[in-house]
């Protein structure tokens, strides 16, 4: 009786192995459905622990083999993936191409060298911290056909940054340090995280000009800016660091301006 019980548990594990159709993927990943129709371009299928759940479907570009219930094998010859496959897979948020928007909302410190020396030779410099309030707008674009990295080309057309003394709001609002960044070029950098999140890691570099109403100042200088972003579709949260150097020969304004960001790309 024993070895009856053991015979029949041996029969249910074995039919339970092969209740199922697996769909074995280009990427390694395997998927336990029912397989309820293949057309020419694709298959359709229910996961097999939804049996009530929704229809789905995947090309059949995407798959090397299905093993059907049965244990029959039924292998896919190299199918090329239509322009409109393509472009979905393309549209995935972490890789898309397009513009992107972004606030920063950061500290900022700049040392001031005016030009001026003082009894021991010594150049005078002066030290401020400002709260920044920062706007900037850029593309990506991004190459490869990798599903968890891809690297990219950024251009940020502009960046506007305005300087708030905390102790002098409304004056240093109206008249105090605004800096422009126009054209701002370097690169991108998306990992997929899973189908919904994503990090970006990113860095650009470009020509910054300053201007100063209230202490009397115009300037010209770099700026390097890179940045770490986590990102939810087409949302992202990150922190951004941007350091100015100045390129004047008598005056100088030199930044160090950390912020958080929040933005979108389109």
């Amino acid at each position: 009786m024993k070895n009856l019980f053991l015979l029949v548990g041996m029969i249910f594990i074995s039919s339970s192995l092969f209740s199922q159709d697996i769909i074995l993927k280009k990427d390694g990943t395997k998927i336990e459905a029912e397989v309820l129709e293949i057309t020419e371009k694709i298959i359709k299928y229910k996961k097999f622990n939804q049996e009530e759940g929704p229809l789905r479907s995947i090309g059949i570009s995407e798959v090397i083999s299905i093993i059907y219930e049965s244990g029959e094998k039924e292998v896919f010859n190299d199918v090329k993936p239509t322009k409109k496959e393509d472009r979905k897979a393309d549209n995935n948020f972490m890789f898309r191409s397009g513009l992107f928007l972004d606030l920063l909302l950061g500290y900022g410190n700049v040392n001031i060298n005016d030009g001026y020396f003082g009894f021991n030779g010594e150049q005078i410099l002066h030290n401020h911290s400002y709260f920044m309030l920062t706007l900037q707008l850029g593309n990506k674009w991004y190459f490869g056909k990798s599903e968890k990295w891809r690297p990219g080309f950024q251009a940020t057309w502009f960046r506007y940054g305005i300087a708030i003394d905390p102790q002098n709001t409304f004056e240093t609002l109206l008249a105090g340090s605004k800096s422009f960044s126009i054209v701002n070029i370097g690169m991108c950098n998306a990992f997929k995280l899973s189908e919904d999140t994503g990090l970006e890691i990113n860095f650009t570099t470009g020509l910054n000009l300053e201007v100063n109403f209230y202490d009397d100042y115009f300037g010209g200088g770099l700026a390097f800016t890179p940045e770490v972003k986590y990102r939810h579709k087409n949302l992202a949260v990150g922190v951004n660091y941007s350091r100015i150097q100045s390129i004047e020969p008598n005056k100088s304004s030199d930044w160090d301006i950390i912020s958080l960001s929040i933005g979108a790309k389109f």
